[in-house]
């Protein structure tokens, strides 16, 4: 036997199992789902529906009549056209084409720089021939040579006293010139590079270093240059190159000397630094 209290149990369970369900997992009333029709559907809902089978079937033979007599009014015409191409060609190249006229398109110097070789062949027209004259020789008369005049005797004494002269002149030019030569071979024999450079200083004794350089030709040029500049300052001292290597790299020393103690090397210092060089003093080794 079913209780009649356990019906309002039943629904209040189904109450709460219908709180605790998901909305999109709750069961939807049909009448509730369908929302009412609206516009043109609206319209067509309150039409009967065999009225509306009626007039889907009029619009139907209404447009298959449309399209006969569109049919039937084609037959009435005749003969269906046909449609053919004109007789003749159908392109005709006209009398004046237009266009832009570019000049000088007929000249063949055009051809040398596009390579093109010529169609025709081109010959020269021979030209007429001048024969030339054969060039004439003059005659020329052989000179006529007159006997030399006689000399007289102041004449001949004014050419040997002359002679005499230019003899006497050339042997005093031949004399200048070998004392010319001679010191030339002298300053030529100092002032060798290899001689002066080869030239060494007593390691005992103080001297004086002018210049350093990183090549030797350099140094040997400038000091043999500066000891015939400056005569009067190294124009008694001895003179070396002296070679070191510093940072990597090797230097040629020029130096001057030699002198007795501190005090001589510092004034003769003075002496090179007065000309406008520099210097310093070396002590002995």
């Amino acid at each position: 036997m079913v209780n009649d209290n356990d019906a309002p149990a039943d629904e209040a369970a189904n109450e709460r199992a219908k709180e605790q369900t998901p909305p999109w997992l709750q069961p939807v009333d049909e009448a509730v789902a369908e929302p009412p029709a609206q516009g043109i559907a609206a319209i067509f809902a309150l039409i009967p529906k065999p009225l509306l089978a009626a007039l889907s079937l009029g619009v139907i033979a209404l447009f298959g009549g449309l399209i006969w007599m569109l049919y039937d009014q084609q037959e009435q015409g005749g003969e269906v056209v046909r449609l053919s191409a004109p007789d003749g060609p159908t392109k005709i190249e006209p009398q004046d084409r237009g266009g832009m006229q570019v000049p000088h398109q007929d000249k063949l110097v055009f051809n040398r720089v596009t390579g093109e070789r010529l169609s025709t062949d081109v010959t020269l027209r021979a030209g007429a021939e001048t024969a030339l004259e054969k060039p004439k020789i003059p005659d020329i008369a052989p000179l006529e040579t007159e006997a030399p005049a006689e000399i007289s005797a102041e004449i001949s004494a004014e050419i040997s006293e002359a002679s005499a002269a230019e003899v006497v002149e050339a042997e005093v030019q031949a004399e200048t010139k070998a004392e010319e030569t001679s010191q030339t071979d002298q300053i030529t024999a100092s002032a060798d590079p290899a001689k002066v450079a080869s030239a060494g200083l007593p390691k005992d004794l103080w001297a004086i270093q002018i210049a350093a350089f990183r090549m030797k030709n350099d140094a040997v040029a400038w000091m043999v240059k500066t000891k015939y500049d400056h005569a009067k300052v190294f124009g008694g001292l001895a003179s070396e190159i002296v070679e070191t290597k510093r940072d990597m790299a090797t230097y040629y020393r020029v130096r001057f000397g030699s002198f007795p103690d501190r005090s001589a090397a510092l004034a003769k210092c003075d002496e090179a630094k007065s000309v406008g060089l520099n210097c310093i003093v070396v002590t002995p080794r």
